[in-house]
């Protein structure tokens, strides 16, 4: 259980070998305890990703919030932003999804959210996580348990909370053909009733590709966009809060292009602050300007300082879109139609709504570190800069960026640089990799 990792993000780990049944069931009895109790209370909405584990760490994880006295609605297979959004429509207590995201097929996971739909915050975590590590469970008596129901609305709700949100008529005229990739997962479904809705010639891939959306992964949905067959391409993660673009030549801008395509078609309506975290392109700071607030990485960290700063849009350059007016939640169905109304509104294709953006060359890694590595020790290394270190270390230059810090949800520490010229990104990126993998191999890990 110590090879579970915990974070802003939730929990995770590899199912029957660091994530275990048990596991589960301590975390539904944690959630369950965290939640307070109402004189009557309005259950908890619980989701899952369709991993062939969901089922199993689920069902165990329910069991434990039932055991406590909180009744649970069942949404079933349903991607995050939904049972985020359903937790606040239907006035909810809590909510919880069973996934790991991006993460590769054999890990699963536990996110949670509060009464309003938004996800934990790092004190509430960090609560959290200290009745699980104590075991101090809250044990309800036996005819005081709570109830299961089952819920099938859940995305039906989603959607026509967004399609009051967007222009229809526009985008229905323009007949786009859209393929898209879920690698059969929780947003495949849901991804093919939105686009079909908007009037769009759709096919969905079935691909078991690895569930992060960056280009490595996405050979099938881009040879797809390369016939010439289709007018975009969009790609998801598992749980379907984070899209890719893939534009009708078969090209894949990256990730970081998700999220100011869709602040570039929202900005031209309405202005206001932006907050992103720090690993994001600056292309994001080109379009917003002063406007642009940036915070710590994680979808919990951004939400707040949004909520604080009453921002017109936000999120992160993993391709998580939080458009505010929707609900402030990382949303692939709500990256997608603001990305298609942008097309219908300018009449352009995708490949050239790319192209209007600034051009910035990106180098994002990562070195495998389960102790502890000496970031710090890496600043040394470096040019001399605009220091931030709220979250790991970033240095700013004129020109170009450098992030390092450990992940909230793998035992990796994550190296992301960006520059107007691809000499210096990889100058800068080959310092901290040497440096980061002599000390890995110094502290004893394989190299």
């Amino acid at each position: 259980m110590s090879d579970l990792i915990f974070g802003i993000s939730g929990v995770r780990g590899i199912v029957n070998s660091s994530f275990f049944p048990q596991d589960s069931l301590e975390l539904g009895l944690s959630f369950g305890s965290f939640i307070p109790r109402y004189p009557s209370a309005n259950g908890i909405v619980v989701g899952r990703d369709a991993r062939r584990t969901g089922d199993l760490i689920l069902n165990t994880f329910i069991s434990g919030l039932l055991s406590t006295g909180n009744s649970v609605l069942n949404l079933g297979i349903v991607p995050t932003p939904t049972v985020l959004l359903n937790t606040h429509l239907l006035k909810k207590d809590g909510g919880a999804v069973i996934t790991a995201s991006h993460n590769p097929l054999e890990w699963n996971g536990v996110k949670f959210n509060d009464k309003n739909g938004i996800f934990l915050s790092e004190n509430e975590v960090k609560a959290l996580y200290k009745i699980y590590n104590n075991k101090d469970f809250r044990f309800a008596l036996w005819d005081r348990v709570g109830i299961m129901e089952y819920d099938r609305d859940g995305v039906k709700r989603h959607i026509d909370r967004l399609v009051g949100l967007i222009d229809i008529e526009t985008i229905r005229r323009r007949r786009f053909r859209v393929v898209f990739d879920g690698c059969c997962g929780a947003l495949s479904s849901p991804a093919e009733r939105l686009l079909s809705l908007l009037g769009c010639k759709v096919r969905v891939i079935e691909s078991n590709r690895n569930p992060e959306p960056v280009p490595s992964n996405l050979k099938e949905i881009q040879d797809a966009c390369a016939s010439g067959d289709f007018d975009i391409g969009f790609a998801a993660d598992m749980d379907g809060d984070r899209i890719a673009v893939i534009t009708e030549k078969g090209d894949i801008p990256g990730e970081e292009y998700t999220l100011a395509l869709a602040l570039s078609h929202v900005w031209k309506k309405k202005k206001g602050n932006v907050v992103t975290n720090l690993s994001t392109s600056r292309m994001i700071e080109d379009i917003a300007g002063d406007y642009l607030i940036r915070t710590k990485v994680g979808e919990a960290n951004v939400v707040k300082k949004m909520m604080e700063v009453e921002a017109v849009f936000g999120g992160e350059g993993n391709g998580g879109v939080i458009w505010p007016d929707m609900h402030p939640t990382r949303d692939g169905l709500s990256a997608m139609s603001i990305i298609l109304e942008y097309m219908a509104d300018e009449k352009e294709p995708i490949s050239k709504l790319v192209k209007r953006l600034p051009s910035y060359y990106m180098v994002k890694e990562k070195i495998k570190a389960k102790g502890d590595i000496d970031i710090e020790g890496l600043v040394g290394l470096l040019p001399e800069g605009e220091i931030r270190r709220e979250d790991g270390i970033r240095i700013d230059y004129e020109d170009a960026f450098i992030h390092i810090r450990k992940s909230n949800t793998e035992d990796v520490v994550r190296i992301i640089c960006e520059a107007k010229n691809e000499e210096i990104c990889n100058m800068l990126i080959e310092k901290v990799m040497d440096e980061g993998e002599r000390e890995k191999a110094g502290n004893g890990e394989k190299n």
